[in-house]
């Protein structure tokens, strides 16, 4: 093969053809041309950022001479963008633990059902959930907007089927139903937007979503935790769906509900709601 081609991506073009929705797809080393738009490649990382949202470290990669002035762009949490890539390259590695914390997000999701199906990790961060599900699934596609996306790169250099794009979830640069399966956990809520508004614009991109949103209770007032909490034991026991909020996501979807509270080593209790959307069950 020749070093001209980026070796993770030179037998994935049919892959990226589709995921983007293109006609022409052109991979060489360091860029991808998806219908005459070109992505640069950085570490098998395909940079799909509007070039506005560049962390510093890729504008320092590419050598760019804007650097520090960047125009500013409506609603994006660059400071989101700057401390998650921080943290996940502090604390890079896969561990132990993660697997059963895996096993508790993706408990309402039948595993073996993804054997043969294309999985978007939104948010993906290091990748420590894609990383247990490389070996199930057909393809995976690793999207985060922060320098995380490379530490994800790493823990997963072994999985001959993924992609990694730095990418921003509100911006998604790729066709609608381009999954079969996405999920995006414990991420829309620390973005300076409308999180249920995002569950809906997310949901165009797979006909089956599974979204956590989290709340610290510590700062809210005892009765507010009190209800919360009951609210959370009535729709696991009684597994209620919640109509009105299945219609508000979107139209035709069927949509599950679930609060979990959960006590994590050094973090606090907290509400997990997720939603999993499946447009098929209608």
């Amino acid at each position: 093969m020749s070093d001209r081609v980026n070796a993770l991506y030179s037998d994935k073009l049919d892959l990226l053809r589709d995921i983007f929705g293109a006609s022409t797809i052109e991979v060489d080393r360091d860029t991808v041309n998806v219908d005459g738009t070109s992505y640069p490649i950085i570490n098998d990382v395909i940079v799909a950022l509007d070039p506005s949202r560049y962390p510093a470290s890729v504008l320092e990669r590419l050598n760019s001479s804007d650097l520090g002035q960047r125009p500013s762009t409506s609603h994006f949490a660059r400071d989101v963008q700057r401390s998650f890539g921080a943290e996940w390259q502090h604390s890079e590695k896969i561990l132990p633990e993660h697997e059963g914390e895996f096993r508790q997000y993706f408990d309402v999701v039948d595993l073996e059902d993804l054997s043969g199906a294309r999985v978007c990790d939104l948010g993906c961060g290091m990748g420590r959930w894609s990383y247990f599900l490389k070996g199930t699934v057909r393809e995976l596609v690793l999207v985060d907007f922060s320098e995380a996306i490379f530490v994800a790169r790493r823990n997963l250099r072994g999985a001959k089927n993924a992609v990694f794009i730095m990418a921003d979830v509100t911006q998604l640069p790729f066709r609608s139903d381009f999954a079969d399966f996405a999920f995006c956990l414990g991420v829309l809520h620390h973005l300076p937007l409308d999180a249920l508004e995002q569950v809906r614009h997310l949901s165009r991109f797979a006909p089956r979503l599974l979204i956590y949103l989290y709340s610290a209770l510590d700062s809210r007032p005892r009765f507010h935790q009190v209800l919360l909490g009951a609210v959370a034991i009535l729709a696991n026991y009684r597994n209620w769906g919640f109509g009105a909020a299945a219609r508000s996501v979107q139209q035709g979807s069927s949509v599950r509900i679930l609060s979990r509270q959960v006590s994590k080593q050094n973090s606090p209790r907290r509400l997990r709601p997720f939603f999993h959307i499946d447009r098929a069950t209608v």
